[in-house]
């Protein structure tokens, strides 16, 4: 049964008519009869989810779905695309500028995915193409000057043809046949094919010899070949009404290679080799009785799905001939999804995985999960006029039917398929309607404690509740129990009280005196040894021998870790299993009592809470908390948990209130309801997802926060800016049916090698994250699984700012060589010129000495020229006076004068020039007048 926001609802019925087909009905008159006892329908849709605006859908008109390679789902719908994968959508819109980014229309008929391309078809904006590799858009619109573009920019549907190309019907310019390679369109309609006979195309089909199926909008179907150009047409009037109206909404071709035809007014299958076609009836199940406007059709297993108006689905199981003609339709199914008559199932298909996604015109989208629900929860919505009280405890009767003990709604029947049969409350007949616990004996007696106070009981056979009367009043009495002597015990307020009807005897048990509070029994259970087990309210645990004395107490610090005890189970091994406030505790069969084995839940907190116990058919022990379900298995040792993410409602579950069918399935009470199912149905081990990084988010800073969509390489790795360094990695269960039942964790290398656990969140955030290369690492596990050894990669390359990038280092190595280079460069001229300087004041001063030395050298080679000088002067001047020398050797003697005055005089310079050289200058007084 499908379950939802809405009510749904489910009928059936053994054979469907094929009119034209009388003697095949006869034939078949013995499988009828079997047929009609079907009640179940391969693949039938067991659970149904629907997304909707408020989970991120952008538009309620939901109109195609497909399903590409990696797991993720396109929907179209009449404001956007959407992609959906894991918890979340992202959407695509329309935008002024064509460049790629984004589609250019928000008004999408149909979709198609083929060679990791998915092409979009629009309302009125010709064909967009996504190419998943690039993650950019293309557009193909209609071009008046270009005879290969497409025709009309009408697009309704789209197939890919065993060619490798694309058929595209159009609402005003017939069928175009499109190569992607190319990128060229090729137009059929009645300009280029007279015999066809309207350009207005609803859908195509191609069967397994290629013959192209045409349903138009008004003028029936039409099957062309494409080789031969050859038409032939089929509708109403030439059908003699078999073909059920001339629009034709959807075609489909089954594994058989028949031809199934949905139209405005119900459906009808064609036989391509013997050219027949038969009318399929689905009135008798139809909501208006009439038949429906078929929208969808597509095969699943042996199983055909039936779209169809008014929130309709149809299942229907044909039966083949030897020629795989239809000759019958096995069983037949409709399942209400609730939506309301104005909804339409546009579009049926199912993934990978086994899960079936249902296009809903007016209802968003739909899911019907491969994997039954685990845990199923009674009463269903608008089950009973009022909100179901506290479910007290549980009583499995004959016939599998149920009985609910509640504290406020009375005695509640439902059947095992949780079914509401009857309420018994008062009004009608019942003891009370505030029963605080209930008890079913070995004689099928019915015992009730009543919150009013005293025990009633039900006898077999009879309909009259009678009260018991223990010899004292009673209250509060919270347990029922019926021993191997088939004694009756009552846990109460006062008490333990031992109800012997046969003889009318009643025996009182105090457990403290006075019996305060904390006293109070709540559980009882008898031992393999006819010990009575009595579980208190605060002051822990009681065990009496069969002769009602106190054997042993258990509280905390003495065996438990709590005192207050919620349930007591003895399983088939004898051991008795206690549930506390603190985890559970069991005392094995062969074991001193006492002797007690504590186990912890993970988890803690809420998780400790055991509320009650029940051990199922392969004796693994199943407990109810606070936080939902644990399942103990004991040849492992180990616990497994299930909780809201697997269908466990909210809210938690009551203390002793548990019960057990003949058929194994286990029955827990709830404050408003009952949750139910068999153990056997629940698997260990749950089936593996994969993963997929669905989006990058990057967070860019300003006050506009602005958020841009990054995507992976082939490679897995991403390139971003140093301004880039705070995003979202969104992750993603690519099977649906899965999620919440997958748990993450990661470490981003290069920041932090340590695993951070996730839990189920899907949603990675990062701030600031340092530039350089990192690897991201994701590994994941089922529930109560382990982790996998298989992690997903992305490498993350965050870019430096450019001051700290590769081509800002090598700028800066260069100013600091040519800032370098410089410096020596200085230093080696500098050192030069010290050189250059310390050489010529060397050579100055080596000069100076030189020039010293020369002039010492001149100054005493005139001292010893001037001595001889004057001695020659002397006599030469007495020469010059001699009388007696002729005037010939006087002017020789003069000339020798002059010479030697002249050598004299230069000597003298030379003395002179020597002593201003050495700054030294006598001091020579002379004679004169101040007034001149």
């Amino acid at each position: 049964m499908i379950v939802g926001k809405g009510s749904h609802s489910r009928e059936q019925v053994g054979v469907v008519n094929l009119f034209g087909g009388g003697g095949a009905m006869k034939n078949f008159l013995i499988i009828i009869v079997f047929l009609w006892q079907l009640a179940y329908v391969y693949g039938q849709p067991n659970n149904a989810h629907f997304f909707s605006l408020q989970d991120g859908l952008s538009n309620q008109q939901v109109l195609d779905i497909v399903h590409d390679d990696e797991g993720f789902m396109w929907v179209a719908t009449e404001l956007g695309l959407n992609r959906y994968a894991g918890k979340s959508f992202k959407s695509y819109y329309a935008a002024d500028k064509q460049d790629g980014q984004s589609i250019n229309s928000n008004e999408i008929n149909t979709l198609l995915y083929a060679d990791r391309k998915v092409y979009i078809g629009t309302r009125s904006n010709g064909l967009n193409v996504l190419d998943l590799g690039t993650n950019r858009f293309s557009y193909y619109t209609h071009d008046a000057a270009n005879p290969k573009s497409i025709a009309t920019n009408d697009i309704t549907d789209m197939i890919e043809g065993k060619d490798g190309k694309l058929w595209l019907a159009t609402y005003h310019q017939g069928v175009q046949h499109f190569d992607p390679v190319t990128g060229e369109f090729s137009h059929f309609n009645k300009k280029n094919f007279p015999g066809l006979p309207e350009n207005s195309i609803w859908s195509l089909a191609e069967d397994q010899k290629r013959m192209l199926y045409i349903g138009h909008v008004n003028e029936g179907l039409t099957i062309m070949d494409p080789i031969s150009h050859s038409l032939k047409r089929l509708t109403n009037h030439n059908t003699s009404g078999q073909l059920p109206d001339n629009e034709i909404k959807v075609l489909f071709c089954d594994q058989a290679g028949n031809m199934w035809i949905g139209t405005r007014k119900g459906l009808a299958v064609y036989h391509p080799a013997s050219g027949k076609l038969q009318q399929i009836s689905l009135a008798g199940l139809a909501k208006n009785g009439n038949e429906p406007f078929v929208y969808a059709i597509k095969e699943i297993g042996h199983t055909l799905w039936i779209g169809a108006e008014s929130s309709q689905l149809f299942l229907l199981q044909p039966s083949y001939g030897y020629d795989k003609r239809i000759e019958a339709v096995q069983h037949v199914e409709r399942f209400d999804l609730g939506k309301g008559n104005n909804t339409m199932v546009q579009h049926i298909t199912p993934d990978r995985f086994g899960n079936v996604w249902l296009a809903l015109y007016g209802g968003g989208l739909g899911v019907v999960s491969h994997i039954a629900p685990f845990f199923s929860v009674f009463p269903s919505d608008n089950m009973l006029p009022d909100r179901l009280a506290t479910v007290s405890n549980v009583l499995v009767g004959e016939n599998r039917t149920i009985r609910l003990a509640t504290e406020g709604s009375g005695l509640v029947e439902m059947n095992a398929e949780g079914r509401l049969l009857r309420q018994i409350t008062k009004k009608n007949g019942g003891a009370d309607d505030f029963l605080l616990t209930a008890f079913k004996d070995q004689h099928q007696h019915v015992w009730l404690g009543l919150r009013k106070g005293g025990i009633a009981v039900q006898y077999a056979g009879s309909s009259v509740w009678k009260t018991i009367d223990l010899g004292e009043p009673v209250t509060e009495v919270r347990a029922i129990y019926e021993d191997h002597l088939g004694q009756i015990w009552f846990a109460a307020h006062q008490g333990v009280f031992i109800y012997d009807e046969g003889k009318g005897h009643v025996q009182k048990l105090l457990i403290n005196k006075p019996m305060l509070g904390d006293y109070a029994p709540r559980t009882l259970m008898e031992d393999g040894q006819h010990n009575m087990w009595v579980g208190t309210y605060g002051q822990g645990l009681y065990v009496y021998d069969p002769q009602h004395k106190l054997l042993r107490k258990m509280d905390k610090g003495n065996g438990l870790q709590n005192n207050t005890i919620n349930h007591l189970l003895r399983d088939r091994n004898n051991n008795i299993w206690v549930a506390t406030n603190q985890g559970l505790a069991v005392q094995e069969a062969g074991k001193k009592i006492g002797d007690l084995s504590l186990l912890m839940p993970p988890g803690g907190n809420a998780w400790l809470f055991v509320n009650g116990l029940a051990e199922d058919q392969t004796g693994n022990i199943w407990c109810s908390t606070k936080s939902g379900m644990l399942r103990y298995v004991p040849k492992e040792r180990r616990f497994l948990q299930y909780d809201q993410s697997f269908g466990l409602p909210l809210g938690g579950f009551i203390n002793a209130s548990v019960g057990k069918d003949s058929e194994g399935r286990l029955y827990f009470g709830m404050q408003e309801g009952m949750c139910y199912f068999n153990p056997a149905t629940i698997p260990s081990n749950l089936p593996t997802s994969p993963l997929s990084i669905s989006r990058f988010i990057v967070f860019r800073s300003g006050e506009s926060g602005t958020q841009v969509d990054k995507y992976p390489s082939p490679t897995k790795a991403i390139e971003l800016n140093y301004d880039e360094n705070s995003f979202r990695i969104e992750l993603a269960v690519m099977d649906f049916a899965l999620d919440g039942l997958v748990e993450f964790g990661y470490k981003l290398q290069g920041l932090n090698n340590d695993w951070i656990f996730l839990g189920n969140e899907t949603n990675l955030d990062f701030r600031n994250i340092p530039y350089g290369e990192h690897e991201l690492l994701i590994r994941t596990r089922m529930k109560n699984g382990q982790w996998s050894q298989d992690y997903q990669h992305l490498l993350i390359n965050i870019a430096p700012p450019f001051y700290l990038s590769l081509s800002a280092k090598i700028v800066y190595l260069l100013l600091v060589l040519l800032i370098g280079y410089i410096i020596i460069s200085f230093y080696f001229k500098k050192m030069k010129a010290e050189s250059e300087l310390k050489l010529k004041e060397r050579q100055h001063v080596q000069d100076e000495q030189l020039h010293a030395e020369r002039l010492n050298f001149y100054t005493h080679i005139t001292h010893e020229l001037r001595t001889p000088l004057t001695l020659i002067l002397g006599p030469l001047d007495d020469l010059s006076q001699e009388q007696q020398l002729t005037e010939k050797h006087r002017e020789l003697v003069q000339t020798v004068q002059k010479s030697a005055n002249r050598l004299f005089t230069l000597v003298n310079q030379l003395l002179e020039f020597r002593k201003v050289e050495s700054q030294f200058k006598p001091f020579v007084p002379e004679a004169g007048s101040l007034g001149e």
